[in-house]
Formats: C-alpha cells, sequence, structure tokens
C-alpha cells in the first residue's frame, strides 16, 4: 500500500467515526470536494469559470440526481408525451422539493442567508411552467435554449464522479443531498453576478427539469 492510499484510509476511518456526532459528515465533505472538482472542470483558458454554466451544470446534476435515486423506488414511472418518454415518482419529487434536504429546501436554506430580507420564493411558478411548456417545441429554461441537448452531459458528469461520491455517501439517498450542497455552494459563488431572482427560477427549474427526462444508462 502506497503512503497516500495510507494517508485516504486514514481519512476516511476518521470519516467514518465522525458520522456518530455528526451524520451528514459525509455529504457535506463529498459535496466540498465535488465542489472544487467542477471548479476545476469548468476553468477557461484564463482561469476563469462561467458562472451561468456553473449554475447549469450544478443544477443539472442535482436533477439527475434526484431520478437516479427516486427512479430506484416503486413510485417511479414513465410518461410518453408526443412520442417521448419522461419520468416520474414520489420519491424524484421528494429529493427535488419536499424532503428536509431537497433540493428546494437547500436552495432556500442558502437564500436565506444571502438575502435575508427577501421573501424566499415559492416554486409554484417554476412548476406551473414547466408543466405547461417544458414538452412543447421551444421550451427554454430561461435563457437556456433546446435543455433537452445537455442531459446526456449532466449523466456523463453524474458517473464520473459517482465512484468519488460513493466514498462519501454512506447510501444512495444521501447522493441527492449531496448534490443539493454542490448547488448551494455554486449559488454562494454566483450570487453577487447574477440577480437572485434568475438564478432562483433558473436553478430550480433547470433541476426539476432534468429529473424529468429520461436519462441514459451509461
Amino acid at each position: 500500500m502506497t503512503e497516500k492510499e495510507v494517508m485516504q484510509n486514514s481519512f476516511f476511518e476518521q470519516l467514518e467515526a465522525q458520522r456518530e456526532t455528526d451524520p451528514m459528515i459525509g455529504v457535506k465533505t463529498g459535496a466540498d470536494e465535488i465542489f472544487q472538482r467542477l471548479i476545476l472542470a469548468l476553468k477557461d483558458g484564463e482561469n476563469k469559470v462561467n458562472v451561468d454554466l456553473l449554475l447549469q451544470m450544478a443544477s443539472g446534476l442535482a436533477g439527475v440526481a434526484c431520478q437516479y435515486i427516486g427512479k430506484q423506488y416503486a413510485s417511479a414511472r414513465t410518461k410518453q408525451i408526443d412520442g417521448k418518454e419522461y419520468v416520474y415518482g414520489a420519491e424524484i419529487d421528494n429529493f427535488l422539493l419536499y424532503n428536509e434536504y431537497s433540493v428546494y429546501g437547500m436552495m432556500a436554506g442558502i437564500f436565506k442567508k444571502l438575502h435575508p430580507d427577501k421573501n424566499v420564493p415559492l416554486p409554484d411558478g417554476v412548476l406551473n411552467n414547466l408543466k405547461k411548456n417544458s414538452t412543447t417545441e421551444g421550451y427554454a429554461v430561461k435563457d437556456l435554449e433546446n435543455p433537452s441537448q445537455y442531459i446526456t452531459g449532466y449523466c456523463l458528469m453524474y458517473k464520473k464522479f459517482e465512484p468519488i461520491i460513493a466514498k462519501f455517501c454512506k447510501d444512495d439517498d444521501e447522493i441527492p443531498i449531496l448534490y443539493a450542497l454542490v448547488l448551494q455552494k455554486c449559488i454562494n459563488t454566483a450570487d453577487k453576478a447574477i440577480s437572485y431572482e434568475y438564478w432562483f427560477e433558473f436553478c430550480l427549474e433547470n433541476a426539476i427539469y432534468s429529473s424529468r427526462q429520461h436519462l441514459e444508462e451509461l
């Protein structure tokens, strides 16, 4: 065993021991790791990161994680609309919107921290827009046209990170929470460059839209 492997084993042994006092320590530490890797992956030739792209990738990954894990439950189902397959399910929605550590919940948490004098936007407007328009021709997530073209990219990134995340999450249900935390960190980074009205709607809509698409089994 190399010195690096010994150090890694020691790190994860310590992490496991800390779960007794902080059950979320693995998820939080894993989110830090994935956030840093995502930043590194998106840096351009000038060592800068486009924050619009950062939010797109983070919200897309969060949505993909909600489906990949949520569709393991019996509540998951597919629906054909105009010849295209979409995925729905109570557990997918719980990871997105209703669990204590849902994507929406994490977004609401960082919103309250960054803008304590503002009311947290409700998801109703985004949900209504998705229901009305997301299966129609020409649909866009805010300024992101043809969002379905990016789904395979989210899936590839998810699969790339999967072996890393497995080291931090004690079970699969923690994976959507980890990605919700990654999105929270990305929002914190992008908030000064993008209005909160825009990022809140964009991130939530892109996450939900991505979770509804038929995902590639890569």
